[in-house]
């Protein structure tokens, strides 16, 4: 392997992002139908604040995070067979995701602590640089006996 550098392997970043996606979606969809179990009449029980938007989960949301499941195994088989236009439809998956947590935080004057965006941030840019540098890897063509995570380090990494 040689000089290893952070991003030359850019594939464990992808599998970091399709393990950790894939376990939050399965531990919302999992807390969501059991609190809805646990607590089906809301209005006869004090429901801790925390969990208030885990049990007004609805249809949408449940389609949503099936639909996400399945970006995320797109994500996982394009990875594998280094197929750049199944990185697609996690990125689309991701935006949307995006754009709700801006939409519901931001609603009725809910002011989130600045730390919290700032991490929230961080981690939506460590998965769109990620997502990008795959493709750009995905779209590259190698010439003969060359490796490409040695000509993506070339031309991407500093």
């Amino acid at each position: 392997m040689g000089n290893m550098k952070l991003c030359s392997n850019i594939k464990f970043h992808g599998y970091l992002i399709v393990v950790f996606s894939a376990l939050l979606t399965v531990s919302v969809l999992i807390s969501s139908v059991t609190l809805k179990l646990l607590y089906p009449n809301r209005q006869d029980v004090d429901i801790p604040n925390d969990f208030q938007d885990l049990i007004d989960y609805g249809w949408f949301d449940f389609t949503g995070d099936v639909v996400h499941l399945i970006s995320i195994g797109v994500l996982c088989y394009g990875i594998r067979k280094e197929n750049r236009f199944c990185l697609i439809p996690f990125m689309l998956s991701i935006v949307f995701d995006w754009i709700a947590y801006l939409i519901a935080n931001t609603r009725n004057g809910s002011a989130m602590p600045y730390q919290v965006w700032l991490v929230t941030t961080a981690l939506f840019l460590y998965v769109f640089v990620t997502l990008i540098g795959l493709y750009k890897l995905f779209q590259m063509k190698l010439k003969e006996g060359t490796d490409r995570s040695d000509e993506f380090n070339k031309t991407m990494c500093l």
